[in-house]
């Protein structure tokens, strides 16, 4: 167990037990002649947490207003009764798919706002006698307890969602914001309470009271109408910065960055399709197991994410614990309860799969599934792009034939090993290959025959330099390699043993006996001996390999034997 989980087992358990011990001290102080009142009052408070408006960062409920009026009206141990029992009550019927820890905590820390929010109003002047509170001077500081009743409310709960790495500093601004705002209704709406049980008794306030529940329903709908534009903006931007975003890890970034704008989440990944591994490999994770999770891989069918993408299905899982198909599965399925898996697919091909998790259950509906269908449709034709991209530059900077890299990124990998090779003060040699008989080899054998040694020789010299030199086609039948820290004496050795290997490779035509050998011709150059820029390094090697194969075709034509037979 990571010390942030002890830590968030200790805060939470030293709130609800400090809650406990507060409310017993309490009790003696509640008048229980007006038991019918508060008894009601919890009723109110109850319906409050029922009618609550969720969003994705957060909920807002009317429930202050019956607070901030009990306090008014009975008293800080009444107010904190009332809050613990109403909450307790409200959240563990009305339950949202939060364990019971969070609900007994939702509840104890109601308990230290209220009573925080007290000490605080007697800090700053507050009579404490219920029935002398609705005076002129004593606004200040009921406006102080209902500031401190904010703060304390949302520092108890930032402490509480930091060691689980729930908390999102954009969401937090957005809770921040939304229920501040919903404060500046309901501190006048809790004055306007006591001031009707002054003036008309019980049940006109209980009137006043039922209002704030209206008001609670009217509110839900702005905030679904606030929360769909805001969806809205979402899709536009990801829309927007993934055409214009080239590098597939950044933009997949961006997505569950955005994502998490409108679907709150534990722990998010997009797995891609690897044609190299055969696997589904994680490319982007969020979550404070990312380390862990960098290690998962999926094969086809395999676990969810491969589920997700033979099926070409998205799949919304509400509780991994209960679900008899993900019931007894590794990885994800293990600490993620609620789950909503998209696959990526673009023209009939899977790319991958978008993975969204929250640790409690029930934590997502259809509408969380049909938006995130929509941002991984946006995403599927990005990382497609971004595919075709990666192909075109690799044909681009590639030899087809034989996979190494061709004269122009040879060159651009010349200059950054030179400019690294200056700077720790070693040598580089550049070495030219020519590999002579080719001609032969395509007239008696054909052109195939031809590609397949050019093939072999690539394959021969990338194995002899490895793994720090670079091997590229340079043109035609010529290569170049790139050796850094090497010097002329292990440089001309390397290619002394390169020739000989290459001198006893032998290619014939399938059926046939006849075989012919190829030669090898080199030029080499050292940096910075020979030259200090790629051009001078690359002339010097060039005149180098001229001199070597003018001296080999005088000596195979003063000899009468164009080729060298088997």
């Amino acid at each position: 167990m990571r010390a942030s989980q002890v830590l968030h087992i200790l805060y939470l358990w030293a709130v609800v037990v400090g809650a406990a011990v507060l409310l017993g001290r309490l009790f003696p102080a509640v008048d229980l002649d007006f038991g019918v009142e508060l008894a009601v009052l919890v009723l109110v408070l109850m319906a409050a947490e029922w009618l609550v408006v969720s969003f994705p960062h957060g909920q807002l409920s009317s429930s202050y207003a019956v607070t901030f009026g009990t306090f008014l009206l009975f008293g800080p141990a009444a107010a904190a009764w009332v809050s613990a029992l109403g909450t307790l009550f409200g959240q563990g019927i009305a339950n949202r798919g939060n364990p019971v820890r969070t609900t007994l905590f939702n509840a104890a820390q109601t308990v230290l706002a209220v009573y925080g929010a007290y000490l605080f109003y007697l800090f700053c002047g507050g009579t404490a006698f219920p029935g002398e509170m609705l005076v002129f001077t004593n606004v200040l500081p009921l406006l102080a307890f209902s500031a401190a009743h904010f703060l304390l409310n949302h520092l108890l709960v930032y402490l509480y969602l930091l060691p689980g790495g729930r908390l999102r500093s954009v969401g937090w601004r957005q809770a921040l914001s939304w229920d501040a705002s919903t404060y500046l209704f309901l501190v006048p709406l809790g004055f306007l309470v006591a001031m009707v049980y002054q003036g008309g008794g019980f049940t006109a306030a209980f009137l006043v009271l039922l209002l704030s529940l209206v008001v609670q329903v009217f509110l839900h709908r702005y905030v679904r109408l606030a929360l769909t534009n805001q969806e809205l903006r979402v899709l536009y931007e990801v829309a927007r910065r993934l055409g214009s975003n080239h590098d597939s890890d950044a933009m997949l970034d961006m997505v569950l960055r955005e994502t998490r704008r409108i679907v709150p989440y534990h722990t998010a990944a997009v797995y891609l399709w690897s044609e190299e591994r055969g696997l589904f490999v994680p490319a982007v994770v969020h979550s404070p197991y990312a380390a862990e999770l960098q290690d998962i891989v999926y094969e086809r069918a395999e676990g969810i994410v491969g589920w997700t993408a033979e099926n070409r299905e998205s799949c919304l899982v509400a509780d991994t614990r209960t679900d008899p198909l993900w019931a007894e599965t590794w990885g994800l399925t293990q600490f993620l309860r609620s789950l909503l898996v998209i696959p990526l697919v673009h023209e009939d091909e899977v790319l991958g799969v978008m993975v969204i998790g929250e640790r409690r259950p029930d934590a997502y509906h259809e509408g969380n599934l049909h938006l995130l269908n929509i941002v991984a449709g946006q995403v599927a034709v990005a990382v497609d792009n971004a595919r075709l991209r990666r192909r075109m530059d690799r044909l681009a900077g590639y030899d087809p034939l034989t996979g190494l890299p061709n004269r122009y990124h040879f060159q651009r990998q010349l200059q950054g090993e030179l400019g690294r090779t200056r700077n720790q003060d070693l040598p580089l040699a550049v070495v030219l290959v020519d590999v002579g008989g080719l001609r032969s080899l395509n007239a008696r054998f054909g052109f195939a025959v031809g590609d397949h040694a050019l093939i072999q020789v690539a394959r021969l010299l990338e194995e002899k330099v490895a793994p720090t030199g670079t091997v590229a086609r340079y043109g035609g039948a010529t290569f170049a390699l790139l050796l850094p820290g090497t010097g002329e004496i292990r440089a001309a050795d390397l290619t002394e043993r390169l020739e000989r290997a290459v001198g006893q490779l032998s290619f014939g035509a399938e059926g046939r006996e006849e075989r012919l050998r190829l030669t090898v011709r080199s030029g080499l150059a050292v940096s910075p001996l020979d030259g200090a820029t790629p051009q001078a390094l690359l002339r010097r090697a060039e005149e180098k390999l001229y001199t070597a194969v003018a001296a080999a075709s005088a000596a195979v034509w003063g000899s009468g034997d164009g080729s060298a037979g088997v």
